[in-house]
Protein backbone atom coordinates (compact mmCIF):
# COMPACT_ATOMS: atom_id res chain seq x y z
CA UNK A 1 0.00 0.00 0.00
CA UNK A 2 2.88 2.48 1.09
CA UNK A 3 4.55 1.56 -2.22
CA UNK A 4 1.60 2.40 -4.54
CA UNK A 5 1.29 5.61 -2.38
CA UNK A 6 4.81 6.60 -3.18
CA UNK A 7 4.33 5.63 -6.78
CA UNK A 8 1.09 7.61 -7.40
CA UNK A 9 2.86 10.38 -5.79
CA UNK A 10 5.90 10.37 -7.82
CA UNK A 11 4.07 9.92 -11.10
CA UNK A 12 2.61 13.66 -10.05
CA UNK A 13 5.64 15.10 -9.01
CA UNK A 14 8.04 13.80 -11.75
CA UNK A 15 7.18 15.74 -14.77
CA UNK A 16 7.64 18.70 -12.34
CA UNK A 17 11.46 17.26 -11.31
CA UNK A 18 11.74 17.27 -14.97
CA UNK A 19 10.91 20.37 -15.64
CA UNK A 20 13.46 22.00 -12.81
CA UNK A 21 16.13 19.86 -14.32
CA UNK A 22 15.50 21.37 -17.93
CA UNK A 23 15.88 24.98 -15.81
CA UNK A 24 18.93 23.85 -14.42
CA UNK A 25 20.30 22.63 -17.76
CA UNK A 26 19.75 26.00 -19.02
CA UNK A 27 21.29 27.70 -16.54
CA UNK A 28 24.46 25.68 -16.86
CA UNK A 29 24.49 26.22 -20.29
CA UNK A 30 25.07 23.47 -22.87
CA UNK A 31 28.79 24.19 -23.35
CA UNK A 32 29.62 21.77 -20.52
CA UNK A 33 28.61 18.76 -22.10
CA UNK A 34 29.12 16.83 -19.41
CA UNK A 35 26.35 14.81 -17.01
CA UNK A 36 26.26 12.28 -14.37
CA UNK A 37 23.31 9.84 -14.68
CA UNK A 38 22.97 6.61 -12.57
CA UNK A 39 20.32 4.23 -10.89
CA UNK A 40 19.29 3.95 -7.40
CA UNK A 41 18.12 0.40 -5.78
CA UNK A 42 17.76 -1.32 -2.72
CA UNK A 43 20.99 -2.58 -0.93
CA UNK A 44 19.42 -6.16 -0.33
CA UNK A 45 17.00 -6.56 -2.88
CA UNK A 46 18.60 -4.61 -5.94
CA UNK A 47 15.08 -3.42 -6.40
CA UNK A 48 14.63 -0.28 -8.61
CA UNK A 49 13.86 2.98 -6.09
CA UNK A 50 11.34 4.68 -8.20
CA UNK A 51 11.21 9.03 -7.10
CA UNK A 52 14.36 8.35 -5.33
CA UNK A 53 15.77 11.73 -4.55
CA UNK A 54 19.36 13.03 -5.49
CA UNK A 55 20.52 15.87 -4.51
CA UNK A 56 23.27 17.98 -6.03
CA UNK A 57 24.70 20.02 -2.67
CA UNK A 58 25.90 23.58 -2.90
CA UNK A 59 23.36 23.56 -6.00
CA UNK A 60 19.85 24.31 -6.11
CA UNK A 61 19.91 20.88 -8.24
CA UNK A 62 17.38 18.15 -6.63
CA UNK A 63 16.12 15.78 -9.09
CA UNK A 64 13.90 12.62 -8.61
CA UNK A 65 14.57 9.09 -10.22
CA UNK A 66 12.28 7.49 -13.15
CA UNK A 67 10.28 4.23 -13.07
CA UNK A 68 13.14 2.80 -13.34
CA UNK A 69 15.28 4.28 -10.92
CA UNK A 70 17.20 5.97 -13.26
CA UNK A 71 18.50 9.54 -13.04
CA UNK A 72 20.46 12.33 -15.26
CA UNK A 73 21.95 15.23 -14.55
CA UNK A 74 23.11 17.46 -16.77
CA UNK A 75 25.39 20.53 -17.17
CA UNK A 76 27.51 20.09 -14.37
CA UNK A 77 30.06 22.61 -14.54
CA UNK A 78 33.82 20.46 -13.84
CA UNK A 79 34.70 20.07 -10.21
CA UNK A 80 34.31 18.24 -7.22
CA UNK A 81 30.70 17.41 -5.63
CA UNK A 82 28.87 16.05 -3.43
CA UNK A 83 25.10 13.94 -3.65
CA UNK A 84 22.84 13.31 -0.87
CA UNK A 85 20.82 10.42 -2.21
CA UNK A 86 17.50 9.87 0.06
CA UNK A 87 14.16 7.40 -0.42
CA UNK A 88 11.47 6.90 2.52
CA UNK A 89 11.94 4.37 4.80
CA UNK A 90 15.51 4.08 3.50
CA UNK A 91 18.91 5.61 5.51
CA UNK A 92 19.90 8.95 3.77
CA UNK A 93 23.37 8.74 1.80
CA UNK A 94 26.31 10.85 1.24
CA UNK A 95 28.38 10.23 -2.17
CA UNK A 96 31.37 12.46 -1.75
CA UNK A 97 34.30 13.41 -3.55
CA UNK A 98 32.72 12.26 -7.31
CA UNK A 99 34.96 14.71 -9.33
CA UNK A 100 33.32 16.18 -13.17
CA UNK A 101 35.47 16.34 -15.62
CA UNK A 102 34.58 18.31 -19.07
CA UNK A 103 33.34 16.37 -21.57
CA UNK A 104 33.04 12.98 -19.70
CA UNK A 105 30.02 11.53 -18.49
CA UNK A 106 29.78 9.65 -15.70
CA UNK A 107 27.60 6.81 -13.86
CA UNK A 108 26.83 5.97 -10.66
CA UNK A 109 24.60 3.16 -8.59
CA UNK A 110 23.59 3.81 -5.10
CA UNK A 111 22.56 1.12 -2.96
CA UNK A 112 20.51 2.33 0.06
CA UNK A 113 19.25 0.58 3.45
CA UNK A 114 16.15 0.33 4.39
CA UNK A 115 15.80 1.44 8.32
CA UNK A 116 15.36 -1.85 10.63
Amino acid sequence: MLKNLIIAICLITFPLSLMAGEDNENSFGSVHETSIEGQIIDKNTHEKLVCATIEVEGTDIEIATDIEGKFEIKGLNPGTYQFKVSYISYKEQLIKNIEVKRGKNQSLVVALTQYD
